[in-house]
């Protein structure tokens, strides 16, 4: 049973500013995070105690995946893409 992916509309732009490749691996790993978001990522801590991240590299980059889980309705909603440079301070300004 996979969870369906909802990207914000800021996480659309994050995306659409990739390059092709860091793109195609973003989608994997989003592919991954539908399969099973407790085991995919790791509960933040703080004031994010809400939300996931999903780590992967991409041609010797870090890169993060912010999320949120909603167990009612099967939906992983996704917050966040981006690379690791400065990925926490950005969300929290999101939020």
């Amino acid at each position: 049973m996979s969870y369906q992916i909802i990207l914000s509309s800021s996480a659309e732009r994050d995306l659409k500013k990739m390059d092709r490749h860091s793109q195609s691996e973003s989608i994997r790993a989003l592919a991954d995070i539908s399969e099973n978001p407790y085991q995919a990522g790791e509960r933040l801590t703080g004031g994010l105690g809400d939300y996931w991240a999903y780590h992967y590299s991409v041609t010797g980059s870090q890169f993060r995946i912010a999320y949120e889980i909603r167990d009612t309705k099967l939906v992983v909603y996704v917050l966040q893409i981006g690379s690791r440079e400065n990925f926490y301070k950005t969300l929290k300004r999101r939020m």
